[in-house]
């Protein structure tokens, strides 16, 4: 059964890239379709804009999480020459 749901996601999954690969190219003015024209100044105007997604949801996430509390405790080790083995 769970080969089978399996094989179903990643049908799923591929008719879904698919779809929006097609999606996409009928776009007519996609900056990652500059890249057909020769246009490599929009493709790295297009990656530097998402970084700047990528390091905004960073660092709101950064901002917003809280640390779980966790209570330490001292752990002695004794030399290698008292370890008993």
């Amino acid at each position: 059964m769970q080969g089978r749901l399996d094989l179903f996601f990643l049908l799923l999954a591929g008719l879904m890239a698919a779809n929006l690969a097609l999606f996409l190219i009928s776009l007519p003015k996609l900056p990652i379709l500059a890249l057909v024209q020769g246009r490599l100044d929009l493709f790295f105007l297009l990656l530097a804009g998402l970084m700047a997604a990528n390091l905004a949801l960073y660092l709101w996430v950064a901002a917003r999480y809280e640390y779980k509390a966790v209570e330490h405790v001292k752990r002695v080790t004794l030399p290698r020459a008292q370890r008993q083995v």
